[in-house]
């Protein structure tokens, strides 16, 4: 997860985990208040909630990784709802769940995938969603990654989101086109991308990628491929 606060889906997992020792009911007020409250600088913490609650989906407005935030808000929004579910708060449960659907206000039919989007609606121009940018970290729409990379990253519902695609068929000829263009990176945001095939029926391609993508780490000084962001690359080795 990038550009945006992801504390919530750790405190949700590990209230589905029942781990023991965590106050959740102040977890989830946290929670609801970082993604509630305007702070002073979103770029280190909060969200673009004007954007996000008014139009319902972050625009080209926001000047970086306006696609990206958007599906991480929405999946933020769904662990939200998962933990408040779990607390008895229906209500917050209720509201949360429907804001995760939100993630579809940036899908595009015509393309099978999420795209920029202005604020008064239209789709923005000249902008190729496969498009690696030759500056990641600034991009305009997405954040070390491509909108076709980053269209994979609903988290909240996949089986949805296979449906969108055109069916299981579609969806491995899209994920395909991921790792045969060169796409796919053993890094944080793309590092579920493999395990994918499996909701397409496809367990067999997933391990081909899994153990092609495990055979680049090693006890070497150049063993660990990018870096370990929140213990991502390790923790993956490990499982």
């Amino acid at each position: 997860m990038q550009s945006a606060c992801a504390c919530g889906i750790l405190f949700s997992e590990a209230k589905v985990k029942v781990i023991e020792g965590v106050d959740y009911n102040k977890a989830l007020k946290y929670m609801r208040q970082n993604n509630e409250v305007r702070t002073p600088d979103v770029l280190v913490k909060g969200r673009y909630i004007d954007d996000y609650n008014n139009l319902g989906y972050v625009s080209t407005n926001v000047s970086k990784s306006c696609v990206s935030r958007h599906t991480e808000y929405t999946y933020h929004d769904w662990c939200i709802a998962q933990l408040a579910a779990l607390l008895g708060d229906n209500s917050t449960a209720e509201k949360y769940l429907e804001n995760s659907k939100r993630v579809w206000n940036l899908w595009r039919e015509d393309i099978k995938l999420f795209f920029s989007k202005c604020p008064d609606g239209q789709w923005l121009d000249g902008y190729n969603p496969w498009g690696e940018s030759a500056e990641p970290f600034n991009d305009p729409s997405c954040y070390e990654g491509s909108t076709a990379v980053w269209s994979f990253n609903v988290f909240q519902d996949f089986y949805g989101l296979i449906e969108r695609m055109g069916g299981e068929e579609a969806f491995t000829k899209l994920l395909d086109r991921i790792f045969d263009e060169g796409l796919f990176a053993v890094k944080e945001t793309r590092a579920h991308l493999p395990y994918l095939y499996t909701y397409a029926g496809r367990p067999d391609i997933a391990a081909e990628h899994v153990l092609e993508n495990l055979s680049v780490f090693s006890a070497s000084p150049y063993g660990m491929p990018d870096n370990e962001d929140m213990g991502c690359q390790s923790a993956r080795v490990k499982i």
